[in-house]
């Protein structure tokens, strides 16, 4: 009976421009303790794994929960990945994910289906401690091939983005920054949706609102582009994605419900699996045009439905407000009280400031600079914080200042240098003021 449904499941969808699973071990769990429930997700990725998909796959999994680069099921430096899953490398791949040993907790499969069999879908992303990877089912070509692609190729290089990165940090497969051609569009789409989460003190949600809701990427309108004014039409491009930070998956829809070949759903099993795939089988939730669905590893699953950008409007069901949220170099935000603003609303209108609220207000002037750029705090109430620089990894380069800091203004400076009076390299960094468990950051482009 099982074979039976599998079949049912994977001749509807066949017409998938990729076909992808994740799966959430929630609450101390491990998929090796929810295989009977798991095994339906693993035989769909299996069955898109094989002809008539020439394609090749992918498979990434965490274990409790960080990413293993030894754990990165794909062929990194071929034409292709795996394929027509040769030498039985998915059912090694698999076995080790249902391998009580390895205690994996999050997973991420995906099979493509699209004009070319090269590319190490799903992509992975180090910084600081944290291993974020993402999957992508859609297409940026707008009607005219690459159009979206090339605007956020364009930006990420003005906003210099991949000057601050460490090259081996620039792609997963082959993409040259001075290429467009040599990108693939999905890992694109995850370096700018990066950006975002970076820029927003790695809190996953914040960076995704204001990822979605950008209307002027350096002269693109990316949400005009990703989620037209009439919330029946199709988007010109879309980007249905899964992403996951080691601990929670975000799983983001924009294509319009009659598009049957960019389908996605998920189910949250009494097992305390959580499984989204590229299909809509009977039992699972179908995600809608606009939809949000937040799965941490504790507690459940949240549906964030996005209202109308024009006017702000539109309701969401958020998390637990007791849930921290990561942060850059260990630091974590902390949900505001009930009633107050949420980082991760994504109802709020186009015209929220560029920096969540906080502490404190923090911005630099000059920036970009070169090198020296002062810090402008002002502080409602007195309190003990740090503030300090850290690089896109995560890591922190000098520490501006520790300690009680009375309400009111202050001005600090950074000449460009480290703690030990080291200049460091240009690129992007960020100043982060850290109050008891709560941080706000503003992004400083140095110039060299």
């Amino acid at each position: 009976m099982r074979a039976l449904v599998f079949m049912l499941m994977l001749l509807a969808a066949r017409a998938e421009a990729c076909s992808m699973i994740a799966l959430q071990a929630r609450d101390g769990t491990r998929l090796a303790d929810l295989d009977a429930d798991a095994v339906t997700f693993y035989d769909f990725l299996q069955g898109h794994a094989l002809p008539p998909n020439d394609d090749g796959y992918g498979l990434v999994f965490y274990n409790k929960p960080l990413l293993d680069p030894a754990q990165t099921f794909y062929a990194t430096g071929a034409d292709v990945w795996h394929l027509h899953n040769d030498a039985g490398v998915l059912e090694e791949a698999l076995k080790a994910l249902r391998d009580p040993g390895r205690q994996a907790t999050l997973a991420l499969g995906h099979a493509r289906n699209g004009s070319g069999g090269s590319g190490s879908h799903p992509f992975t992303f180090t910084w600081g401690d944290r291993t974020y990877s993402f999957m992508h089912n859609g297409d940026l070509s707008n009607g005219a091939p690459g159009r979206m692609k090339e605007a956020l190729l364009a930006g990420l290089l003005q906003s210099s983005w991949f000057a601050a990165l460490p090259p081996s940090q620039w792609s997963n497969w082959r993409g040259d920054p001075g290429d467009v051609g040599s990108w693939i569009d999905s890992e694109l789409l995850f370096h700018y949706l990066l950006s975002r989460i970076l820029g927003a003190c790695g809190d996953v949600a914040t960076g995704l609102n204001r990822a979605l809701l950008e209307d002027d990427y350096f002269g693109f309108d990316l949400r005009e582009e990703i989620r037209p004014a009439d919330p029946a039409a199709a988007p010109r491009s879309v980007i249905n994605f899964v992403l996951c930070d080691g601990q929670t998956l975000y799983v983001y829809k924009n294509a319009a419900r009659t598009d049957d070949s960019h389908r996605l759903s998920w189910r949250d099993f009494p097992s305390g699996l959580v499984g989204v795939l590229t299909d809509e089988p009977e039992g699972f939730q179908v995600l809608v045009q606009d939809e949000l669905v937040v799965i941490p590893s504790v507690g459940r699953p949240e549906q964030l439905i996005l209202g109308d950008l024009r006017s702000g409007q539109g309701g969401v069901r958020p998390p637990e407000a007791s849930a921290p949220l990561p942060c850059a170099g260990g630091i974590v935000l902390k949900a505001p009280d009930e009633g107050g603003a949420r980082p991760w609303d994504l109802s709020r209108s186009a015209d929220t400031p560029d920096h969540p609220t906080g502490p404190g207000l923090i911005f630099a002037w000059p920036n970009p600079c070169n090198p020296r750029t002062t810090i402008h705090i002002r502080q409602g109430e007195a309190a003990e914080v740090t503030v300090a620089i850290h690089d896109v990894q995560g890591r922190r380069v000098a520490t501006l200042f520790d300690g009680w800091l009375s309400a009111g203004e202050r001005d600090l400076p950074w000449y460009g240098r480290t703690d030990t009076g080291e200049s460091v390299a240009g690129g992007i960094y960020f100043c982060v003021l850290t109050q008891g468990r709560a941080c706000q950051s503003t992004k400083l482009l140095l110039i060299k």
